[in-house]
């Protein structure tokens, strides 16, 4: 699409994708991602394993180690979030958890840049992680697993960065994979997340084409709320960086509105700073009604106003 985007006048460009809507694009809206699940085919596709494995075959067959890899406008934005992210980050050695990675492209382009990154590990479905991990020639940092949140359970997480590209949307849990990754990472880089302005997030289902240098093949897609979004980010995380990616700009009522993408911070609260909020809230229970704020209520409101970050 973007490379369609470079060539192609805007409204040359928005008719054809118009008259291919039917091969692709988004369609139809649910309150339900299982609701859809029944009408695609789905990530284990087997077109989608295939594009992927000759694509991971063509990187490693081109690969140079010692060679610089332009990158391009969508990854610079992800490379100047990561830079931040490790620049901010205490360990040195660090392993990126790319969820959601498809064949590892992204490796290709950005670790390079990063020797602090020792291992790219690709979380993605079971049939494409069996087929990828099982290509010759893997490079020594890059591996693939299943399985995404046994693989975020259990890790010291200053040691971890996670980068989620285009995946919270095409996962039944939606947001709700913000609360997962805030138990693996201090920073998450999230890129290309579709918002809309409306007060309920939505599901659609998407077709992809072989025309615009995807696969033929269908899938749910999230489109969430901005304000459900930002809720979900402030009960665990704070922002750092926000851009547009506006390669990816989908028709929402009538209305080009380019995706999104976000470096967070994990929040956090110093026990000294939730010693204190204890001492103001037994101090002050005079000043509440036990009725309508519980005891862990008000810690937390006086946590929230001491640390200077909200919970």
């Amino acid at each position: 699409m973007s490379q369609l985007s470079r060539y192609i006048p805007p409204i040359l460009l928005d008719s054809f994708l118009l008259a291919i809507r039917p091969l692709s694009g988004f369609s139809r809206r649910f309150s339900n991602f299982d609701e859809v699940l029944s009408r695609v085919r789905g990530y284990e596709d087997p077109n989608i394993v295939d594009s992927y494995e000759d694509r991971l075959r063509e990187a490693i067959a081109k690969h140079d180690p010692e060679s610089t890899t332009l990158i391009d406008d969508r990854k610079i934005r992800v490379l100047a979030a990561l830079s931040l992210a490790i620049q901010r980050s205490t360990a040195q050695d660090l392993t990126l958890i790319d969820v959601g990675g498809g064949w590892g492209g992204d490796y290709f382009k950005l670790c390079h840049h990063f020797p602090e990154l020792t291992k790219w590990r690709v979380i993605e479905t079971v049939a494409v992680a069996t087929r990828l991990g099982r290509v010759d020639r893997l490079p020594s940092k890059l591996s693939f697993e299943s399985e995404w949140k046994e693989s975020l359970r259990q890790r010291e997480q200053s040691k971890y960065l996670i980068y989620a590209s285009g995946f919270i949307q095409y996962v039944p849990e939606g947001l709700s994979t913000l609360a997962d990754f805030a138990q693996t990472s201090r920073f998450l880089i999230l890129d290309r997340v579709p918002l809309v302005d409306e007060n309920r997030s939505y599901v659609a289902i998407q077709r992809t084409t072989r025309i615009l240098g995807g696969v033929d093949s269908s899938y749910p897609c999230w489109f969430f709320s901005e304000r459900q979004f930002r809720e979900a980010v402030a009960r665990h995380w704070r922002a750092l960086l926000t851009w547009q990616v506006p390669e990816d700009r989908p028709v929402i009522k009538g209305v080009r509105r380019p995706y999104r993408g976000f470096l967070l911070e994990r929040l956090y609260i110093t026990v000294g700073a939730l010693v204190m909020s204890t001492r103001c809230v037994l101090r002050s229970r005079r000043h509440f009604d036990d009725s309508d704020m519980t005891r862990s209520e008000m810690i937390i409101n006086y946590a929230t106003a001491i640390a200077g970050v909200p919970l």
